[in-house]
C-alpha cells in the first residue's frame, strides 16, 4: 500500500511497477484532451491523516496494529513514523532520520531491513 501527500501519477507509476494494490494521494488531477484542468480529488492522507489510511487498510486485510512498516523520506512522515512498529526514512528529512528505526540511502538497502 502507498500512502502519499504527493501526487496520483507519480504514485501510480510505482504501484504498477512495484504491483502494489492499494494508493492512497492526497491530490490527484483530471486534465481534459486541451491539456486544462478539468477537475481535481483532495483526500487527507498527508501528516497525520496517513495513519487513519494506513488503520482502514489494517481493518480491512485483518491485520495486527505490528503488521505494518513505513518507508518515508520527509518531515511529512514524522507522525506515522513514531506509530509504526518499524520505520525506515529513505534519504530523509533531518526531521524524519530523528525518529526513524532506519535510515538508508540506497533504496536495495531497504530489502535488506526488511529481510532480518
Amino acid at each position: 500500500m502507498i500512502v502519499t501527500g504527493g501526487f496520483r501519477e507519480l504514485a501510480r507509476r510505482a504501484q504498477q511497477d512495484l504491483r502494489i494494490v492499494h494508493a492512497f494521494c492526497a491530490c490527484e488531477y483530471i486534465f481534459g484532451n486541451d491539456k486544462k484542468l478539468r477537475s481535481y480529488n483532495l483526500l487527507p492522507c498527508d501528516f497525520e491523516g496517513k495513519i487513519d489510511f494506513i488503520r482502514l487498510m489494517l481493518r480491512e486485510y485483518r491485520l495486527a496494529d505490528s503488521d505494518w512498516v513505513i518507508v518515508g523520506d520527509g518531515a511529512n512522515d514524522v507522525h506515522v513514523a513514531k506509530e509504526a512498529p518499524l520505520s525506515i526514512g529513505y534519504r530523509p528529512h533531518s526531521d524524519l532520520r530523528s525518529v526513524a528505526n532506519e535510515s538508508v540511502d540506497n533504496f536495495k538497502d531497504i530489502l535488506a531491513i526488511l529481510d532480518r
